[in-house]
């Protein structure tokens, strides 16, 4: 108990904020955000769609080049649904997912210093544990390496399962005829 003790004492201390007058909180030039594509899926376009929402300086859609044939197919596709926002295909010489993109996020966090690095992630949810834990391994991974990235924010951009099958099995609202008074 002595050890947990001394280990939230520690961690308490380094994020502690500093005597009242000191507390100055950096804000960061511009935004620059980087949407991860592992393949081009409907949570994939959730991320990008929620990305472009938050208005950032700047905004590249960010794929791993791991199999050649799978990264023109996805190019072909991101022409074809004419996507606004740039594919990025990092190479991967040892087909690693996550190194290239930690690399890469990693160096635009040290070429621009002062601006905030977003990287949003599309995940699926699934309501079967496993299901989940089958689908995003790497992805947790890759979320894993980039949160212990310095100066990066990793937002997930959650895809619930059957999420647009319950959306199409929603009632529509009903339509009755206006009361004498009410304003239509």
């Amino acid at each position: 108990m002595t050890v947990v003790y001394r280990l939230h004492r520690d961690i308490d201390r380094e994020i502690a904020l500093p005597e009242e007058g000191e507390v100055t909180q950096r804000v960061p030039s511009r935004v620059l955000a980087l949407v991860y594509v592992e393949h081009l899926d409907s949570p994939t376009l959730r991320a990008v769609a929620y990305a472009r929402a938050t208005r950032p300086q700047s905004i590249e859609a960010v794929s791993v080049d791991i199999n050649a044939d799978r990264s023109q197919e996805l190019r072909d596709a991101w022409r074809r649904h004419k996507i606004p926002v740039t594919l990025r295909l990092l190479e991967s010489p040892y087909r690693e997912p996550a190194r290239p993109l930690v690399d890469y996020v990693g160096r635009l966090h040290r070429d621009h210093p002062r601006d905030m690095v977003v990287v949003y992630v599309p995940e699926y949810v699934a309501a079967n544990r496993f299901v989940r834990w089958v689908r995003n391994r790497a992805l947790n991974e890759l979320r894993s390496e980039l949160m212990r990235t310095p100066g990066v924010i990793v937002a997930t951009v959650p895809w619930q399962a059957d999420a647009r099958h319950k959306a199409q099995q929603q009632p529509a609202p009903s339509k009755r005829p206006a009361q004498s008074g009410e304003s239509v």
